[in-house]
């Protein structure tokens, strides 16, 4: 009987082990927001903002960029197209839920396949879907 126990038990702990690290080296991106701008003397930009989530064995860095798409080509170069700060948070994983730890800017997110599926808020309590999709 205590070898059953036993058994059970060592299968438990290594279960949680696989489960908390099943995202640790993988990266996602979702977009968080795109925008357009036109100009006085013609042309425009596409301004899209992407929120990048880093794992690592239990932390996830969580950073932001803006990519800018112009006509003409070089007015990109007023927009930052580089990854802004990195953030470190703790996280942990429980039935497919990613909880990270004073970051609910997107909820909780659920693992679903190669996606983690978090919401965003549109306007006072309005929420869409928002998936962040691996790197």
């Amino acid at each position: 009987m205590l070898k059953k126990i036993t058994t059970l038990v060592y299968l438990m702990l290594c279960i949680s082990c696989i489960s908390q690290n099943t995202l640790a080296d993988k990266k996602y991106k979702a977009e968080v927001s795109a925008s357009c701008e036109k100009f006085k003397n013609g042309g425009g930009c596409m301004i899209y903002n992407f929120c990048i989530l880093e794992f690592e064995k239990n932390i996830v860095k969580v950073s932001y960029i803006t990519k800018a798409y112009c006509t003409p080509k070089e007015m990109e170069n007023d927009y930052k197209n580089n990854v802004l700060q990195k953030t470190e948070y703790n996280y942990t994983i429980k039935n497919n839920v990613v909880n990270i730890k004073n970051f609910n800017t997107y909820g909780k997110l659920t693992i679903k396949q190669k996606k983690l599926i978090g919401q965003k808020e549109m306007n006072d309590n309005e929420f869409s879907k928002l998936e962040f999709l691996l790197q």
